[in-house]
């Protein structure tokens, strides 16, 4: 009688113990998917990082030429200025030598 009801026990526990795996499982996948999510966003996360960079790069190269744009302009305006002020014709001046 004995033997019965310790088989009886045992079945349970093992009955349990498999209720207990199969839950800890779920838990893990659900884990495991949470994870994947998270390794997935922080890809379209960087991808999306490194693209803003590279615009602002770019838009920082073109601010950087118009702004030089912009002085050599000024340079040439003074230097014509100079000469309308004068009465002179306009003399032949390297433009590396005004800046």
């Amino acid at each position: 009688m004995e033997n019965v009801v310790q088989r009886n026990e045992i079945r349970q526990k093992s009955s349990e113990r498999g209720s207990d795996l199969k839950r800890f499982a779920h838990v893990y996948l659900l884990l495991f998917r949470v994870l994947q999510d998270h390794t997935t966003s922080s890809g379209v996360q960087y991808q999306a990082l490194d693209s803003l960079k590279q615009k602002l790069s770019e838009a920082e190269e073109t601010l950087r030429r118009e702004q030089e744009s912009g002085r050599l302009i000024q340079v040439k305006c003074l230097f014509l200025m100079c000469c309308c002020a004068r009465n002179s014709p306009p003399l032949f001046v390297p433009v590396r030598v005004l800046l």
